[in-house]
């Protein structure tokens, strides 16, 4: 079985081709690449490579992806009602144990290429919604943009599931 490590070299692996690609897209019909953009690919691959095995009980990113839903989970729950912060460690607590905890099967819905469209349609959404200002030259929307960075986390992802069959 693949560990967390040969799928993050792989994915890194990916990263260089696809920003030397689209370095040759630039070059043909005048596409720029940013440090944001390059940084995004970076990220959106490294976190998509090892997404899948978050249906595994001791995986690296299933904890990772835990306490940051929790944390989110917290944060939000301020956002709304900040007079009993309090309430805020519990939900804390609950979402973490929850998403930590629940029992899941290996190799299940997570590793499907239905799935990998799902994860990566959200990841984009969710970078749009973060930093979707910034995306472009000239801010907001940008197709192309937001094409790379869905190509970027769909290849990440189903890297990881090509690798996992061989």
């Amino acid at each position: 079985m693949i560990d967390w490590k040969l799928h993050f070299i792989f994915g890194l692996l990916l990263v260089i081709a696809l920003l030397a690609f689209f370095q040759l897209v630039q070059n043909l019909v005048g596409f720029q690449l940013s440090l944001q953009d390059i940084a995004i690919v970076l990220v959106l691959v490294s976190f998509s490579t090892l997404f899948p095995d978050i249906d595994m009980q001791k995986s690296k990113i299933r904890d990772m992806v835990s306490f940051a839903s929790a944390i989110t989970v917290s944060i939000i729950y301020l956002a709304f009602l900040p007079q009993t912060w309090y309430y805020a460690a519990v939900y804390f607590l609950l979402a973490y144990f929850i998403l930590r905890y629940l029992p899941t099967k290996h190799r299940g819905i997570a590793h499907t290429f239905k799935f990998s469209i799902f994860f990566s349609f959200l990841a984009v959404l969710i970078c749009y919604m973060t930093i979707g200002s910034t995306i472009g030259s000239t801010g907001g929307f940008a197709a192309d943009r937001l094409a790379l960075y869905f190509s970027a986390a769909l290849l990440g992802y189903n890297l990881h599931l090509i690798l996992d069959k061989a």
